[in-house]
């Protein structure tokens, strides 16, 4: 286990890291508001889960696009491919305003909405991931990350989902129009917080005597190195192997969660406005994660404590169906936000140290790619298996899956492959 030194405890986390932040978490309350009160808007136009489950098919489809996406954050000054993203968000959200003022809210609208509001999402994502090491001394990545996931956490779901739960009683325009505004806050933060700098990737220098490449070929140069040492790399190819096979099954599982929870003939049963509360309970349990991951880290090594926290919930869904009660449900919200956290913020730790800098750009995007490439024709699958065979059939095939998916990576690495491996920059 890597030792904190004492650089490591007298770097601060300065203005740039919280001007960052404070744009994560302006973002991170939109989408929390649009993500947790668009299923409910949903839901009062259909109650079919292979229906519900376009609505998650079209969130998860344009991760497919991450690879390119990341080609461009490693090529595109970051700060401002985020502030185009952020502002074509906006435009998005206030269109959909004018959609159901005029009456012509439908399930496909919903759906198109949601496609290109998560395109937006991949490229702000990317580079949000890129520009960690450019705002925050390598010494304090792994705060610097639980900081965001934090923000994240706190923003989209113990904020911005129970918000969704009153605006959906107040009408399905607010849940559009209040994303909008605050979108349009995160683009003013951004633009006058960091102004004046460059978030370039570093370029690795070429020979002087090496012809410079055409466009395309140069892009598709950077894919393939991108793509050859992810696949190549000891610890990341099985990370990596593990996390399509992992996401398939948890888009099955979240496509059709709204129908597992809400209503009289859910098998919890729980009335619409309680719902965002669960998202908000998962939230609480991440939001515990973020503040105590570095604590554990000091005396469990992080790959192990890595795949403990990912392991937890193929458990939990098998409690689920054995207990399908409103408070298991609490119980089991709480572990896996606590468990998922945990996992997710050493993997961005461990893809930042093992990753250079200049590729990390490409990195987030094959990232979003790989851990998100399948769930699309996932959530498909989990509203087709829900809808024909049930609700308990999914979530024992999803645990089954994700136990299987998880067992690679614990059969071929050690922690001592991933110091060995340590990018020193």
């Amino acid at each position: 286990m890597s030792q904190t030194t004492d650089t490591a405890t007298t770097e601060k986390l300065g203005r740039d890291f919280n001007v960052h932040l404070g744009t994560v978490a302006l973002n991170a309350l939109a989408g929390g508001i649009l993500f947790a009160g668009v299923p409910l808007v949903a839901a009062t136009l259909t109650q079919s889960p292979q229906e519900i489950s376009i609505i998650s098919a079209a969130i998860q489809l344009p991760a497919l696009l991450g690879i390119l996406v990341g080609l461009i954050v490693d090529r595109t000054d970051r700060r401002r491919l985020r502030l185009v993203a952020m502002g074509a968000r906006v435009g998005l959200v206030f269109g959909m305003v004018a959609v159901i003022l005029t009456g012509n809210l439908t399930l496909w609208a919903l759906a198109g909405l949601m496609l290109l509001y998560a395109l937006g999402g991949v490229f702000i994502a990317s580079a949000n991931g890129a520009m960690v090491p450019q705002v925050a001394p390598r010494s304090q990545l792994a705060a610097a990350n639980s900081r965001i996931q934090g923000a994240m956490f706190i923003f989209e779901d113990i904020i911005g989902a129970p918000i969704a739960a009153l605006l959906v009683l107040v009408g399905a325009s607010w849940i559009f129009g209040v994303p909008g505004l605050l979108g349009v806050l995160a683009v003013v933060v951004l633009w006058w917080g960091l102004r004046g700098r460059s978030f370039r990737a570093p370029q690795e220098e070429a020979p002087a005597d090496e012809p410079t490449p055409p466009v395309v070929a140069g892009a598709l140069r950077d894919i393939r190195e991108g793509l050859r040492f992810i696949l190549q790399h000891r610890v990341l190819r099985p990370i990596f192997t593990m996390a399509l096979a992992a996401n398939f099954a948890s888009a099955a599982y979240m496509a059709v969660f709204v129908l597992w929870m809400v209503g009289p003939q859910a098998p919890v049963g729980v009335p619409a406005e309680i719902f965002p509360l669960y998202i908000t309970i998962m939230a609480v349990g991440a939001v515990a994660a973020t503040l105590t991951t570095s604590r554990i880290l000091k005396v469990i090594d992080e790959f192990p404590l890595m795949m403990a926290g990912f392991w937890v919930m193929p458990v939990l869904l098998i409690i689920q169906v054995i207990w399908p009660t409103p408070w298991v449900m609490v119980g089991t919200m709480l572990l896996l936000g606590y468990s998922l956290t945990v996992g997710n913020v050493i993997f961005m730790t461990l893809a930042q140290k093992l990753v250079p800098g200049r590729m990390l750009g490409r990195f987030n995007g094959t990232a979003q790619t790989a851990t998100s490439g399948l769930a699309p024709a996932g959530a498909l699958l989990g509203g087709f298996v829900a809808e024909v065979y049930g609700f308990t059939i999914l979530h024992l095939a999803v645990a089954g899956v994700l136990a299987a998916a998880l067992t690679y990576p614990l059969l071929v690495v050690r922690q001592h492959h991933v110091d060995a491996l340590e990018i020193q920059e």
